[in-house]
């Protein structure tokens, strides 16, 4: 392996979290909501801080049950974080993509090597479904990343052998 390229392996978490950035946040903060969903995630989301209203869902005065809550506290705290509704609503779906990307990495190097690791995250990280999941705010990156996260569990109290 060349020089240059175990360099990338070793530093790999680093490199991968750049990358992701790069990708995933290229236009961060450019553009509103887009229908269909993004709005009205968007706007619930807007509607617990100005309500104090954190349990239930409502969006327009009437109660949202269709979708978990997680989401739209995510990106409320992304509000108050950032200050920015335009930014704000798109991080939970980018912090979970870039956590998927480094549960992936810590698996494929647990289960093979760094380099192994280091493709896997790097496959996934274009992979274009997956990219475009990131940079939307909906439901389905949070949802890849609980699920990866639970496999991710799993096989790592079945690597350690405690049963």
């Amino acid at each position: 392996m060349s020089h240059w390229r175990q360099a990338l392996v070793d530093r790999a978490p680093w490199v991968i979290i750049g990358l992701a950035l790069v990708v995933f946040g290229a236009g961060l903060g450019l553009r509103d909501p887009w229908p269909a969903d993004e709005p009205v995630y968007s706007l619930i989301a807007r509607d617990m801080l100005k309500s104090g209203n954190w349990l239930i869902p409502m969006v327009g005065g009437d109660y949202f049950q269709d979708k978990p809550p997680l989401l739209f506290w995510l990106q409320a705290v992304g509000y108050l974080v950032t200050g920015s509704q335009r930014v704000g609503f798109l991080l939970p779906s980018l912090l979970a993509a870039i956590g998927t990307l480094l549960l992936v990495y810590d698996l494929g190097r647990r289960l093979w090597n760094r380099e192994a690791g280091f493709h896997a995250a790097l496959l996934l990280l274009f992979t274009v479904q997956f990219t475009m999941q990131a940079r939307r705010a909906q439901l389905d990156a949070l949802l890849v990343f609980f699920t990866v996260l639970s496999l991710y569990c799993l096989l790592r109290q079945l690597l350690l052998g405690a049963y």
